[in-house]
């Protein structure tokens, strides 16, 4: 699974901490928005987010109500299962 030009393995990387323990941490959260690493292979900068707004200039946007990924560069969006 990848979404726009965000590679498969950044998605499951993004996906597995925003599902993850650190989630319990931020319960105020929306979202959580990352950026990809140089290599492409990991998330390089990721943060739980309060609102929506706070994910421009970002790689990707998982958004916890609708549950989807939005690639932010091209506007690709997928639902997440």
């Amino acid at each position: 699974m990848h979404v726009g030009n965000i590679p498969k393995a950044v998605c499951r990387d993004a996906l597995g901490v925003a599902g993850g323990m650190f989630r319990m941490n931020a319960g105020y959260a929306c979202g959580y928005v990352f950026d990809a690493s140089r290599d492409g292979k990991s998330v390089g900068y990721g943060e739980f987010v309060a609102r929506p707004e706070e994910a421009l200039g970002r790689d990707g946007y998982i958004d916890f109500e609708d549950k989807t990924m939005t690639c932010l560069r091209t506007g690709k969006k997928i639902t997440l299962k």
